[in-house]
């Protein structure tokens, strides 16, 4: 039994020298980051705060931001003007001068989230057309939050050089996204958004954050973890390539909300067009029928053409495509760099084939994206 007991204390002891030296090893390395990036964690850290309080629509994004966060296992540069609108970094840039504009609204895919604003179609439109590319895109907004955020455009800016808008519509979570209240967001102290005034992982990203270190090793272990994970999933939002799915309410409250995006356009005499988005999901996922993956974007665009609004389909151009990695490649993944370059291309043949308030030639593109 003493030999038992010895061997147990051998053990116990060898175990604690090795947390020890974990712990030492970890404290150590905290101090390193923290002189070498002193301040905040933001250098390091990857959590989507960057978001204010609205009366309205529960959030909206932070003015005149300057936060460098870690995405996809790069480091992404977030700026906004003084009117909470992302801009590239460029320190020289200028929004809006005097020139045809085009207005992009949407959500996280407009935003141009897990990529810097440099790369995004928005600024590849602003820097190979003849358009200033303004982006109306805030993560998590549904049609009629997009609806509020550009009636709040048209009254600080006016619209007199508006030559076109483009609605993107993202079949993976807008359906959803026009059912729920516009209260149903909110942000908490932090700048996080809330659903339904629940965060269920604020005691991981309290842990985590607030640790130079833990977060450095996570953030870089994570974008692995979520390769794996995507590559071994099944479609993430099976619901929406089910019949059940489409019901009344659902399809009301997305036909109330396209109708009144486009009577709110046609107001304003603005030519307007819907982008539809696909999941990559449809691309890259196995499905029980051919039915069930085309379901989101039929359903989609049914109510456009119901609505007489023209619309680019973006499936069948990224299916031609699907070897170009078009996305990234994780169970959130966006747009990648050069899935911006092809939605920049479509986007813009779209705009020109769709006529607009001035002639293609004078608004089109005049370099290759």
């Amino acid at each position: 039994m003493s030999l038992l007991r010895q061997s147990r204390r051998e053990w116990l002891l060898r175990l604690m020298l090795v947390a020890g030296s974990l712990v030492v090893s970890l404290l150590l390395f905290e101090a390193i980051l923290r002189l070498w990036a002193p301040g905040d964690n933001l250098r390091v850290t990857a959590t989507a705060d960057f978001f204010r309080p609205d009366d309205t629509r529960g959030f909206a994004l932070q003015a005149n931001l300057e936060r460098a966060i870690y995405w996809h296992g790069q480091r992404v540069e977030i700026i906004t003007n003084a009117a909470g609108r992302r801009v590239p970094g460029d320190p020289s840039f200028v929004e809006i001068r005097d020139r045809r504009q085009l207005l992009l609204i949407g959500d996280s895919y407009v935003f141009g989230m897990e990529e810097n604003a440099d790369d995004s179609f928005v600024n590849l439109l602003r820097e190979h057309s003849n358009y200033d590319a303004i982006n109306l895109g805030t993560p998590a907004y549904g049609t009629r939050m997009e609806l509020d955020s550009l009636q709040e455009f048209v009254e600080s800016e006016g619209h007199s050089l508006v030559d076109f808008a483009l609605l993107f519509f993202f079949v993976g979570n807008d359906f959803t996204d026009n059912i729920l209240p516009m209260s149903f967001y909110s942000t908490d102290e932090n700048g996080r958004i809330l659903r339904d005034g629940k965060n269920d992982r604020l005691l991981m990203r309290k842990l985590v954050y607030s640790s130079h270190a833990l977060s450095f090793l996570y953030l870089r272990i994570k974008p692995l973890i979520n390769q794996l994970k995507y590559r071994n999933a099944g479609a993430s939002t099976a619901r929406a390539y089910s019949p059940s799915f489409y019901t009344t309410e659902v399809m009301e409250a997305n036909r109330e909300a396209l109708s009144s995006f486009r009577d709110y356009v046609d107001s304003l005499g603005i030519p307007f067009g819907v982008v539809v988005i696909p999941h990559k999901d449809q691309l890259y996922k196995n499905f029980d029928s051919e039915a069930d993956r085309l379901r989101p974007n039929r359903m989609a665009i049914d109510l456009l053409q119901e609505l007489s609004i023209p619309y680019l389909d973006l499936l069948p151009h990224f299916e031609r495509r699907r070897s170009e990695s078009i996305y990234n490649m994780i169970p959130t993944g966006h747009f990648s760099v050069n899935g911006h370059k092809i939605v920049a291309e479509l986007v813009m043949d779209f705009v020109n084939q769709s006529g607009s308030r001035v002639s293609a030639d004078s608004a089109g593109t005049s370099e290759e994206f």
